[in-house]
């Protein structure tokens, strides 16, 4: 079982980083502020409150294909470490200070919420009975 779920957590993985990285080439990859990782990484945040909520539940997804979904395919489309390599980047330019601050307290205020909301939401399919 362990090993299954090693291999799931590692294809998702990779599927969820080339997702990433497809779409931080398409969004905004010159600006100066880092939208391409603020949209993934909220957004991902979102998604992986919908499933964790009550989603994965609801749809009987196996262990193994969870594991895969959230720490593989979201772990891999969101990271912690883009995050921190962006605002390291900003703050260590005396120019960028107010952007680096905006974009980190951006990033947790509406990493919170969407996530908050993505818990609600993926409740209320799981309490759904009529489906979709």
């Amino acid at each position: 079982m362990r090993l299954k779920q090693s291999i799931s957590v590692a294809i998702f993985a990779f599927i969820g980083g080339d997702l990433r990285w497809i779409l931080q080439s398409i969004i905004t990859p010159k600006a100066l502020f880092p939208w391409s990782t603020l949209l993934i990484n909220l957004s991902g945040t979102f998604i992986l409150g919908i499933l964790t909520g009550g989603l994965l539940v609801r749809i009987s997804s196996s262990p193994i294909l969870n594991i895969g979904l959230t720490s593989g395919l979201l772990g891999g489309f969101t990271t912690f470490s883009s995050f921190e390599f962006t605002n390291l980047k900003l703050l260590a330019t005396p120019s960028h200070i107010f952007i680096g601050i905006s974009y980190m307290l951006i990033s947790v205020f509406f990493g919170i919420l969407l996530a908050n909301l993505g818990q609600h939401l993926g409740e209320f399919v799981l309490k759904d009975e009529s489906g979709w």
